[in-house]
């Protein structure tokens, strides 16, 4: 009731009226109020504030525990990645970092889960993921068994866990992982533009079986399509009857997810070769499908498996494109050369590149210099080797050679493949052989490098000079070298330094010869070890006789042929001339 009312009531009273009764109770009320409100002593007012300090209390307790939690977590955090920073130290020794572990374990064992979806600790619960440890593995699978704990971590700060659980794990935990990304509801596509769920999925992809591989693969590339999936054909058939209808939703699909760092996916990978495959196939452009690759070239050579999309790449590519890529390539070709897959791509470039001159400006330039530090390199020497004889199946795989055959179909180039090489090698020719004649000597004592000494002598045998020649007869006639001589390797060399001889004193009858070199250098003891364990040695240098004609400053002597393995070799290379002559 307030002070108008009132005013009314008193004035009306003044007067000499009733008051009505709406104003009686509005004074009833007004009485009643303030006599509760006075009815209430100081105990029920203590009381009643008591009762909300309780309240106060209880929040403030759950409050100082979550905020205690909070303190252990990150207390549990801090000595975490301290024990992991000293694991990754390479000064450390194996049985401290194992102590490491076991002290990380016992810290973030009870709380593995809600660690995981902490910054940084994704990597510091998958350094505990260790195949022997069984026990340790299974404790930290086991906290991820329900597919929501599983999907945060894929969307989460430890995708970089999930990929080291698929790896490790065994094939349940790879299908659980794929069952809790199929679950989001929206399907694949949009895990893919995220990058750390997509490094999720492409682990899922790498390390799982065809029928994995197969659904995630169908799931991305047909998105809300509507297709039947024939289980025991391969999906380049299934796709047959609308090949054009999925490369057009996989280019959608492409541009909106593509870039730095989505390409190294090998699942990216495998779906830019089959529309780029496809679209080659049908005669559809695919320049767009180049433009979106010819950046990446060098993260598409590091994949793991193989590099067919950076090879379509280089096999479609204009003059122009070709020229962009191997300056991209440069600053980091020498570490790319050591490697299987970025030797594959560089086959592929330079037989399809016409233009030599940039070739040898850009490329040929960066890996001449380096050259004896190469030569040590399995890959790097496969790749010379390639140069100096293409697609030999003395010095290459068939299979390589198989890959290579791929591109021959859809290549642009115009030049002829023996032109562009012949201006290559010319090139090459200075800086290997000056590296051949400085490492010749360390060269002959590697079984590896002798196939490569091999691959020299029969491209540039008719170039080398006495001085080479006097040098590789000192080095291989030598008494240190009298074990080597009789292997394999060596005696292949020796046949190829003969038969450059003979080309050489064909081009040239004042050429200097190795055997004039190498024979009167041998010793008597050398001489009867060489004919008694490599006949095939003579019968080389007896085929090669009558070829040279004046040319040999020696004779064959009667004592080198009483031998039984040396009379079966000399029968052999004349029943072999016989053959030849009739």
């Amino acid at each position: 009731m307030n002070l108008n009312q009132k005013r009314k009531i008193n004035n009306n009273a003044e007067d000499g009226s009733v008051p009505t009764k709406k104003h009686r109770d509005e004074s009833k009320k007004g009485g009643q109020q303030k006599a509760d409100w006075k009815s209430k002593s100081p105990k029920s007012q203590q009381d009643a504030k008591k009762a909300g300090g309780r309240d106060k209390k209880t929040t403030g307790s759950n409050n100082q525990r979550s905020n205690k939690q909070k303190q252990q977590l990150t207390s549990i955090v801090t000595e975490a990645k301290a024990n992991y920073q000293l694991y990754t130290d390479k000064k450390v020794d194996k049985d401290e970092k194992q102590l490491l572990l076991k002290s990380t374990y016992e810290l973030v064992k009870d709380q593995i889960p809600e660690l995981s979806r902490m910054k940084g600790m994704g990597k510091v619960i998958a350094s505990l993921l260790d195949r022997k440890d069984k026990k340790r593995l299974m404790h930290v699978l086991s906290g991820f068994d329900n597919k929501d704990s599983k999907l945060l971590l894929v969307k989460g700060n430890g995708y970089r866990l999930a990929a080291k659980l698929i790896q490790t794990g065994n094939a349940q935990t790879l299908y659980q992982f794929v069952e809790a990304c199929m679950s989001n509801g929206k399907g694949l596509r949009p895990l893919m533009q995220n990058f750390k769920s997509a490094a999720v999925l492409n682990s899922a992809y790498v390390h799982g079986n065809a029928a994995v591989k197969r659904s995630i693969l169908s799931k991305l590339m047909l998105g809300n399509m509507p297709f039947s999936t024939d289980d025991d054909l391969p999906l380049t058939e299934v796709f047959a009857k609308s090949k054009k209808d999925v490369v057009e939703e996989c280019k959608t699909f492409l541009q909106s997810i593509l870039n730095a760092k989505t390409i190294k996916y090998e699942i990216i990978q495998d779906i830019l070769v089959f529309c780029i495959e496809t679209r080659a196939s049908t005669g559809m452009e695919v320049d767009e499908f180049i433009k979106l690759t010819a950046d990446n070239i060098i993260p598409l050579c590091r994949r793991i498996t193989n590099c067919n999309l950076a090879l379509w790449t280089i096999w479609l590519a204009s003059a122009q494109m070709r020229k962009h890529i191997m300056k991209n390539i440069k600053a980091k070709l020498v570490s790319l050369l050591q490697t299987n897959n970025g030797r594959m791509f560089m086959m592929a470039l330079i037989e399809s590149t016409d233009d030599t001159k940039t070739l040898n400006k850009i490329v040929l330039k960066e890996f001449m210099q380096p050259l004896d530090d190469l030569v040590k390199n399995a890959d790097a020497r496969k790749l010379l080797e390639f140069l100096l004889a293409p697609r030999s199946t003395k010095f290459m795989h068939p299979k390589d050679v198989d890959i290579l055959k791929q591109g021959d179909s859809v290549r642009t180039s115009k030049k002829s493949e023996a032109a562009r090489f012949d201006e290559i090698r010319d090139y090459m020719q200075e800086p290997i052989l000056t590296a051949f004649e400085s490492n010749c000597e360390q060269w002959l004592q590697d079984n590896k490098l002798c196939l490569f000494i091999i691959a020299v002598v029969e491209r540039y045998g008719c170039a080398f000079e006495a001085d080479l020649l006097q040098k590789l007869a000192t080095t291989m006639s030598a008494t240190d070298f009298s074990k080597r001589i009789i292997e394999k390797a060596v005696r292949m060399v020796l046949e190829s330094l003969i038969n450059s001889d003979v080309s050489r004193f064909e081009a040239n009858a004042e050429a200097p010869l190795f055997l004039n070199a190498f024979i009167p250098a041998l010793e008597k003891k050398q001489i009867t070890v060489l004919v008694k364990n490599c006949p095939r040695f003579l019968s080389n240098v007896l085929e090669a006789a009558p070829k040279l004609k004046k040319g040999l400053t020696f004779k064959v002597k009667k004592s080198w042929l009483n031998d039984k393995n040396v009379q079966e070799a000399v029968n052999e290379y004349k029943n072999r001339s016989n053959t030849v002559n009739k």
